[in-house]
């Protein structure tokens, strides 16, 4: 029988996955982002009056498959998930498969989490983590990346105000 995936399992899934994650940058950055996705999930759900039960749970777990791949890490979190013997419901699959750039999550909760994946990127502490693996002045990449990422976020904002 397949266990239901709780906040602090799904924590510790990202603890033990990450530690495994080169460079020790991109690790920083997993953790901090991974919490923080979460976080903002949690809030947009509550302003919305939405349960807000999935999104720390999904906020750790969704990007566990850069473990296996950059490019297609979504894709790799749900049979990481499955083979530690986790019930992967519907909506954390939405968020968890959705949340990346040119997606297109079917619910609700999909929807929030890939915006505050975006809007992650603002936090105080996300921005701590880039600065202190980075070079100051930033260099083009890292500045394209913040860009990149708040243009997304923005563009999605105004996707969903709509």
């Amino acid at each position: 029988k397949m266990k239901i995936l709780n906040f602090s399992e799904a924590k510790q899934v990202a603890l033990d996955i990450v530690k495994h994650i080169e460079p020790i940058d991109r690790r920083d950055f997993f953790l901090v982002h991974s919490e923080k996705v979460g976080k903002v999930a949690k809030m947009i759900a509550q302003k919305m009056g939405i349960d807000d039960n999935i999104f720390e749970i999904a906020g750790w777990v969704h990007d566990i498959g850069y473990s296996k791949d950059l490019e297609n890490h979504a894709d790799y979190a749900i049979p990481i998930l499955q083979e530690l013997g986790y019930e992967v419901n519907e909506t954390l699959k939405d968020c968890i498969l959705n949340h990346g750039n040119g997606k297109n999550p079917q619910t609700t909760e999909g929807k929030i989490f890939q915006l505050a994946d975006k809007f992650s990127i603002f936090d105080s502490d996300v921005i701590e983590v880039i600065l202190k693996h980075g070079t100051f002045p930033l260099k083009a990449d890292d500045v394209n990346f913040l860009k990149m990422m708040s243009d997304k976020a923005l563009k999605l904002l105004e996707n969903y105000t709509k």
